[in-house]
């Protein structure tokens, strides 16, 4: 996932020391977070030696799937998902994430945590699964009793977690993942998967360069391998699928939301009209995100003062839009987590007033003082279940309910939809000019080269 401005200092260091420089990566896959395209534009010019045998999918079905999702023609791929039973449709978003830890725990239980993953493209979806899964292994017992809380995040030993900052002094990576071994006086003892122990300080923590790893972005997945994996399909393009899905040996399984918007992720416009979930995940995942040189780009022509008017119209618009609910539902969940944890301290203090009324005989005067606190006790337990029970039912007609701004959003899909092209065209427009600005073409593309013997020349090896 090199960036074309680091290729291209790489390759100017191999030209002056005469070097061979072999680049090895799949133009199909996530490309550099920073301008991309190098390793495509090298391998339009220069050719490539393709490997084409897939050896890390088991089933030779799950293999053409995957190669369907890669070529962009995914409908066909998620028929051959579905006939094998890797799909979960779900109602609401909410109960898509639920679906996919249940999922997971299951496989964690059959095949050890460090072998299944889950990956969502969305960091709110990541965020939110960790959350679950973490749940999860509170109430498995998995966790240990005292926990170390840093930059807004919690952990415990047991905890998967992810290291997020490169460190030479320490030897550490950014991508590194493991398991929290033990809590060492503010500090995070961990077991890193490639097999060696680490002390992560005070200052590392509370940078926030330490997250939970029970579910990734695809970004983070992409050179990943497990046993099984399980893939949020809100979002999924076609190189975040072909990322996605090709995780897992043994199985890879996609959840779907019946129902949801389509919108852009990388613009600030509302959700447009529902989709159902198979027609919303052939349209997304039949798009392709690639990077491209801002060198290959068409030049523009004069249509970008009609779609920036179309921007500016749909400003105006977005003014009338009601205002959202996901403020109410954050504190309604905040709510829900606050009375489990009354609830479950409740219950606890029950058992042992019952446990010290059994211990006492029958004449004690201290009997009938524990038998009154029992009552008192229990009728407290049955008020905090019956306010969680009614909160938890507030969530999920939330959930499912019709607001003022869904409503509003149906009824403008259209300019909307408009909108969303325009911005994604002008905003690919922009970028590729910055990148062309700043960036300098690779000496290996910038000269016609002449014909060589293919030892003497930069190669391109690319993963099939």
């Amino acid at each position: 996932m090199i960036g074309t401005r680091d290729l291209a200092a790489l390759l100017q260091h191999a030209e002056r020391a005469q070097a061979k420089v072999l680049v090895v990566g799949d133009t199909r896959q996530l490309a550099a977070v920073d301008a991309g395209g190098g390793l495509r534009a090298l391998q339009d010019r220069l050719g490539a030696a393709t490997l084409t045998v897939n050896r890390r999918q088991h089933a030779e079905w799950e293999r053409t799937a995957l190669a369907d999702v890669a070529a962009g023609t995914p409908a066909e791929a998620l028929r051959a998902y579905t006939a094998h039973e890797r799909v979960t449709v779900s109602d609401t978003a909410l109960s898509a994430r639920a679906a996919m830890v249940a999922a997971w725990w299951g496989d964690v239980q059959e095949h050890g945590i460090d072998r299944t993953l889950m990956a969502a493209v969305r960091n709110v979806d990541r965020t939110e699964l960790n959350h679950l899964a973490r749940g999860v292994m509170r109430e498995a017992g998995r966790l240990g009793d005292d926990e170390l809380t840093a930059a807004g995040r919690t952990f415990a030993a047991g905890d998967r977690v992810m290291l997020l900052r490169n460190s030479a002094a320490k030897r550490l990576d950014n991508g590194d993942t493991g398991t929290v071994a033990a809590l060492d006086d503010g500090r995070l003892v961990v077991d890193l998967d490639r097999g060696t122990t680490v002390t992560l300080d005070r200052a590392y923590l509370a940078a926030g360069h330490v997250e939970h790893a029970y579910a990734v972005t695809v970004y983070k997945a992409q050179g990943s391998t497990v046993t099984t994996g399980h893939v949020l399909g809100t979002g999924l393009g076609r190189e975040d699928g072909y990322v996605a899905l090709s995780r897992g040996r043994s199985a890879n399984r996609l959840y779907l939301v019946e129902g949801q918007a389509p919108g852009d992720p990388e613009l600030d416009l509302p959700d447009q009209q529902a989709r159902g979930a198979y027609e919303q995940a052939v349209k997304t995942l039949g798009t392709s995100r690639a990077k491209r040189l801002a060198l290959d780009s068409a030049v523009w022509g004069a249509d970008a003062d009609q779609l920036a008017a179309q921007l500016q119209d749909t400003a105006r618009l977005l003014r009338q839009r009601p205002a959202s609910d996901t403020a109410r539902l954050t504190a309604l969940h905040a709510e829900v987590v606050r009375l489990q944890v009354q609830v479950g301290d409740a219950g606890q203090r029950l058992d042992g007033i019952r446990e010290q009324h059994e211990q006492l005989r029958r004449r004690d005067p201290q009997r009938q003082v524990l038998a009154d606190r029992i009552d008192r006790q229990t009728g407290a337990l049955g008020r905090l279940e019956e306010q969680l029970t009614g909160v938890r039912g507030t969530v999920a007609a939330a959930e499912q309910r019709t607001t003022p701004r869904d409503a509003w959003d149906t009824a403008h899909t259209q300019p909307l939809e408009r909108a969303v092209s325009a911005g994604h065209e002008l905003g690919w427009r922009h970028r590729a000019e910055q990148r062309a600005a700043q960036a300098v073409e690779p000496a290996a593309v910038a000269v016609e080269l002449p014909p060589v013997a293919v030892e003497a020349s930069s190669r391109v090896l690319r993963r099939g």
